[in-house]
């Protein structure tokens, strides 16, 4: 089944299972005066519209890309779980103001037979949806199934949370309902504040995926022409639409033809295995001046010594110019460029050095 319609149906499975679950728990609720099997009932009901944004959104991510959006929807996912986690939000401070004032002005409750039944019910029930949510959502790599099954999970955390004041004050007469709501609406809030993370880090652009990337970089390294494959990126555009560009170091006497041939099977194969379009970069590898050979690896053992560099490709030498270009690929805590720079300058004071930084992606 195609991913759009298979979210699509899950969403419709959400909004039918929390309707039943709100209308049980609202009527349970309001016979037994508890605050916390209310509020149960109104964070099923902000469930209910997660789902309806779920399948909005995932409608409009397939609209297919136009001149206004060369790359598509598909970032609409992202915004939809920003606005599910806003309506959880809303759900839990929304919950808290009502807790606090059962807290300040407590009334008794009265658990009948029926609310233990509904609540366990309920607790099943979202556990079972709620890994549902989670498989279907890696393997899908939907953001909006996934913040549902962490939803899905708190509810089934709160649902137990008020089976025990529940159990509590039938048999022990101690009312905490408020103190238990006012703790349900703190995990709300919480679950509300790790999906809007979530969903701005994939706005904002995360690291590559490490396996992702190994299996990219060990495919294009299997080209027997290419000697090193380096700067992967990997652009998101939502979860079914990635571009990509990467670096590959091959012998400097291949002429046009022969790279033009290699980059076009680099990118099909590419594109048949991983559905992601990409852009090949160039670095021409020296093979026939053992004076340039013997200054890169030089210059490659001063610059690995240097504390955060990982790795040293691109290297070029202009002869003319007396110019040495290169890239280092350093960690995210250490920037050595300037001093790098200096301590070759100083063992080769009468050459250039122009060295780009790089990080590792992926």
């Amino acid at each position: 089944m195609e991913r759009s319609k298979k979210i699509i149906r899950i969403g419709l499975y959400g909004i039918l299972i929390n309707f039943l679950l709100v209308v049980f728990k609202a009527a349970v609720g309001v016979l037994s005066g508890s605050i916390a099997i209310t509020l149960d009932a109104v964070n099923n009901f902000s469930d209910m519209i997660s789902s309806a944004v779920t399948i909005v959104a995932t409608k409009m991510a397939k609209k297919p890309a136009d001149e206004k959006h060369p790359f598509g929807h598909g970032r609409i996912e992202y915004l939809a779980a920003i606005i599910i986690a806003v309506i959880i939000l809303f759900t839990g401070f929304t919950a808290l103001q009502e807790s606090v004032g059962k807290i300040l002005s407590p009334t008794p409750s009265d658990y009948g037979f029926s609310s233990f039944i509904v609540l366990f019910a309920a607790v099943a029930v979202k556990l079972t949806f709620g890994l549902y949510l989670r498989k279907e959502g890696n393997k899908l790599n939907a953001q909006t199934l996934k913040a549902s099954a962490a939803d899905s999970f708190t509810d089934a955390a709160i649902s137990g949370t008020t089976i025990f004041s529940a159990l509590l004050y039938r048999f022990l007469g101690i009312n905490i309902d408020g103190y238990i709501g006012a703790f349900i609406s703190l995990v709300i809030i919480k679950t509300g504040i790790d999906v809007i993370q979530e969903a701005f880090s994939s706005l904002i652009g995360e690291h590559n995926d490490t396996e992702l990337s190994e299996k990219i970089i060990k495919k294009v390294e299997s080209f027997p022409q290419v000697h090193h494959a380096t700067d992967l990126i990997l652009h998101d555009y939502g979860p079914d639409s990635m571009i990509g560009s990467i670096h590959i170091e091959v012998d400097d006497t291949m002429d046009a033809r022969q790279i033009d041939e290699l980059s076009r099977k680099i990118t099909s194969t590419l594109y048949d295995e991983y559905g992601i379009i990409f852009t090949v970069g160039l670095y021409a590898v020296n093979t026939t001046d053992s004076f340039i050979k013997a200054l890169e690896e030089k210059i490659r053992k001063v610059a690995l010594e240097q504390e955060g560099v990982i790795e040293v490709h691109g290297f070029y030498y202009n002869a003319t110019e007396k110019k040495v270009i290169f890239d280092i690929v350093v960690d995210f805590t250490y920037h050595p460029r300037k001093e790098l720079k200096k301590k070759l300058e100083a063992l080769y004071p009468d050459l250039k050095f122009i060295i780009f930084v790089d990080y590792k992606y992926g």
